[in-house]
């Protein structure tokens, strides 16, 4: 096989499995996967597993039969580690990044086993975005990124931690880390005087700074599970800012919250045309709130910046992942099509997600 060819395989190989949208999930009883899972191992909790990757259209085991909703196994078998996979990727800067990785690996270990305990014990409506936040681009090793993607830095969520952080797993089901981490937030957009939950690990019980940017939070309440409550302050600057907590035992990973004002409407995003094609397609986004500069398309290979909208109602963004193609490129020795989901973010809060889909 040709070595571009191969190279292409590879890519798409990645890009497969890269994010997809998120919604609620339902809060269930508070269960526990208390040890680490791969391919091949069986058990209850495997089927514990499934069902909760069964709970979103994304990171399903199976559509129909053995893994499918009401029909999960006790098995770890290739569609589960598929799901998890997925499920890895969507959250790339909490489940990976703390680990050191940059692509899924389908091992349930801690830092995974931890964002599902906690999605299920504190119930998706109130630590899930609306949709995904800006992860790491996954680019392999052979592939050029693309020029046309661009992350600003004040956001930049990649992060680099010891893969021996996640070493360290307390007795009894629970999880400990020697490098804090910052799980997810309560909500990604909150106007001034809005309450935010962060959900952590390995965070210090006292003395903790949230940071948005360069503005400072001190004296951060503490809670159980290592959650942690505060109060955006009213003059907390708006827009966009990088989030992430620092204390005695040090800096956690970056996430981001968007401070609004309370009355503010976000981005709405209606329809994009076209909705499929081939590499570097240029896509017209209709709807509103967008603003004059500063947008950011947010898709699944990263985020493109600094978007224009002269009439708050369009924008317009190129589709060019990081993918060895030429723009309007056709492999028929593939013939594939891969979903890319999209969100348009500005100071004024990120839209609902759409989806685009690439033609190779």
């Amino acid at each position: 096989m040709h070595f571009r060819t191969l190279n292409t395989l590879g890519a798409l190989c990645v890009s497969l499995f890269i994010a997809l949208p998120v919604s609620a999930m339902a809060a269930q009883d508070c269960a526990k996967i208390t040890r680490n899972l791969s391919l091949g191992m069986s058990g209850a909790d495997v089927l514990l597993l499934q069902q909760m990757l069964n709970q979103e259209q994304g990171t399903r085991v199976a559509e129909s039969g053995p893994g499918a909703p009401g029909f999960e196994t006790t098995y770890f078998g290739p569609r589960t580690k598929l799901a998890v996979i997925t499920f890895q990727n969507l959250f790339a800067t909490e489940v990976l990044a703390p680990a050191g990785l940059t692509v899924g690996s389908g091992f349930v270990g801690t830092f995974t086993r931890a964002k599902l305990l906690v999605m299920q014990c504190k119930g998706s409506s109130s630590s899930l975005p609306v949709s995904l936040p800006p992860v790491t681009s996954i680019i392999p090793a052979v592939i050029k990124a693309s020029s046309t993607v661009t992350t600003t830095s004040s956001t930049n969520t990649s992060i680099s931690v010891p893969e021996a952080t996640v070493a360290a797993i307390s007795t009894g089901g629970g999880f400990h880390s020697d490098t804090p981490v910052l799980m997810s937030p309560s909500t990604y957009t909150a106007p001034h005087g809005t309450s935010v939950t962060l959900s952590t690990i390995g965070i210090a019980s006292s003395g903790n700074i949230v940071h948005l940017d360069d503005y400072i939070v001190k004296d951060v309440l503490f809670g159980t599970d290592g959650q942690l409550s505060f109060v955006v302050p009213q003059d907390a600057p708006r827009g966009k800012h990088a989030l992430w907590v620092s204390s005695s035992k040090g800096d956690t990973n970056k996430t981001f919250l968007i401070v609004t004002p309370p009355a503010v409407s976000p981005p709405v995003v209606s329809s994009a045309t076209p909705t499929e094609g081939f590499f570097g397609t240029k896509v017209t986004v209709t709807g509103s709130g967008f603003l004059p500069q500063g947008n950011t398309v947010h898709i699944s290979y990263g985020d493109i910046t600094g978007i224009p909208s002269a009439d708050g109602k369009t924008l317009q963004f190129s589709v060019s992942p990081n993918l060895p193609l030429s723009p309007g490129e056709n492999r028929p020795e593939f013939d594939i099509s891969i979903p890319y989901w999209f969100y348009v973010v500005n100071d004024n809060g990120l839209s609902e997600p759409l989806v685009f889909n690439l033609k190779i």
